[in-house]
């Protein structure tokens, strides 16, 4: 199953938003993630099926001159 790592930057198109941690659930083997919408700051907590099943992909941010 693809997984972002923490720090990874992920978009559908629209918006952007970044890794903030990751957690893993020891009981139940589930691994989440911590998500940072990049233009409200608000977090998100999702199963990481979910994401991977929902059209997002990994993007590097440009670093400036």
């Amino acid at each position: 199953m693809w997984a972002p790592s923490q720090g990874a930057y992920l978009t559908d198109g629209a918006a952007l938003f970044h890794v903030a941690h990751t957690i893993s659930d020891s009981a139940s083997g589930e691994l989440y993630l911590e998500l940072e919408d990049c233009s409200t700051l608000e977090v998100v907590l999702c199963p990481a099926h979910a994401v991977a099943g929902s059209g997002f992909r990994s993007v590097a941010p440009a670093l400036a001159p």
